[in-house]
């Protein structure tokens, strides 16, 4: 949960593959935003932007995400 990733957009990632393949010679490159964030902040945005509030529970391999709340939207969303 806590290991850093690059969690770049796919859209930018494969505009810089075309690019790299636009070069007359082959060269390595290194695609990046140059910003890392955890997993753990990662499902924790993930979830805001889908109306969850999640709280960690337990360590390590035991650790558990749990759904705190969710908004009136959702909520009502899921009911129906």
């Amino acid at each position: 949960m806590n290991a850093l990733r690059d969690w770049g957009h796919a859209k930018d990632y494969v505009r810089m593959q075309w690019m790299m393949l636009q070069q007359e010679e082959p060269k390595d490159y290194v695609i990046a935003t140059g910003v890392q964030y955890s997993v753990r902040q990662f499902i924790e945005r993930a979830a805001a932007q889908l109306g969850i509030a999640i709280r960690w529970q337990g360590e390590g391999r035991e650790e558990e995400g749990i759904i705190e709340a969710l908004t009136r939207t959702l909520r009502s969303a899921l009911e129906r």
